[in-house]
């Protein structure tokens, strides 16, 4: 049932967010609901990128691109995910102050994050440290734009391992 609501609905946002390719991303688990993710991209395949989230794969939401707050306040956040995209979370950092005196001082800063907010956070992140782009696979246009070789079938063997 899940596949083909999502089969579907990859169609409907492909024309209604007039993405160039669509395709599903990967699943994060929750508590409560799990959270489906497809990624969108637009003329430019590596900056122009959006992430949208569904618990049902059917109604999908745009997620924000994630600020450097949101980040931060992830790598320090701890517990699984919900399935709540309206859940805060509370986040709680210690800074060192007076680092020249003999006294530390350590100074206890709580904040919250939004389940939401934390899921952009973690996809970027994840993006940032396991995604991997093969030598020729893209194409630098003159106009600036990257898309994706059309003539790309894949690395020879002897160019897979590059020490």
């Amino acid at each position: 049932e899940q596949r083909a609501s999502l089969q579907t609905s990859l169609i409907i946002l492909k024309e209604q967010y007039k993405f160039k390719t669509i395709h599903f991303w990967g699943k994060i688990l929750g508590i409560t609901e799990d959270y489906f993710i497809i990624q969108g991209r637009q003329k430019d395949e590596l900056r122009d990128r959006q992430f949208l989230y569904s618990k049902d794969c059917v109604n999908w939401n745009m997620l924000t691109p994630a600020n450097d707050e949101a980040k931060d306040s992830t790598e320090v956040c701890q517990g699984r995910f919900t399935g709540d995209p309206s859940n805060d979370f509370e986040v709680t950092k210690y800074n060192i102050t007076n680092e020249d005196t003999e006294d530390e001082n350590i100074e206890e800063v709580k904040s919250s994050v939004r389940e939401e907010d934390r899921l952009a956070a973690t996809l970027s992140k994840i993006e940032q440290d396991a995604l991997i782009i093969p030598r020729g696979a893209y194409i630098l246009q003159p106009n600036g734009d990257v898309e994706r070789n059309r003539t790309f079938a894949g690395m020879e063997k002897r160019m897979i391992f590059f020490n």
